[in-house]
């Protein structure tokens, strides 16, 4: 009876076992692919410029024009071929985004954004060019 009872409670180990173990296998042969990329086509896309309502007086100009319209920029960074210009007073900042239309050309306005340097909401963006020009 008591040998029953062992080989009754080793079939139900025997059930809670999660199986055999992990299967070992060989490494498989890595298989070399070749990855065709498209053709460089042969100049990019001109970057699009947005035009806004009162942002007409930036929207295409120059750093320079933008620099004898508003004076010094607050900051100025260059990345690659893009470049961003920041005017600012008491009462509006102005973020001018300058891109080349192509391949070879100075980079231009072609976004602006306009915000109140108190909170950072949005303020119209005439008003605001209006407010920073000297």
């Amino acid at each position: 009876m008591v040998r029953l009872g062992f080989l009754g409670f080793g079939l139900i180990l025997a059930g809670c076992s999660s199986g055999p173990g992990p299967v070992l296998t060989a490494p498989q042969p890595m298989i070399a692919t070749t990855i065709s990329s498209p053709p460089p086509s042969a100049s990019p896309a001109p970057t699009p410029v947005v035009q806004e309502t009162g942002s007409d007086a930036v929207i295409g100009s120059p750093a320079s024009r933008l620099t004898r319209l508003f004076g010094p920029a607050r900051i100025d960074l260059i990345e690659g071929d893009a470049r961003k210009l920041q005017f600012a007073n008491e009462q509006c900042v102005l973020d001018v985004f300058l891109y080349p239309t192509g391949p070879g050309e100075a980079p231009i306005a072609s976004y602006i954004e306009t915000r109140r340097p108190q909170d950072g909401s949005a303020i119209d963006r005439k008003a605001c060019v209006d407010a920073l020009r000297r």
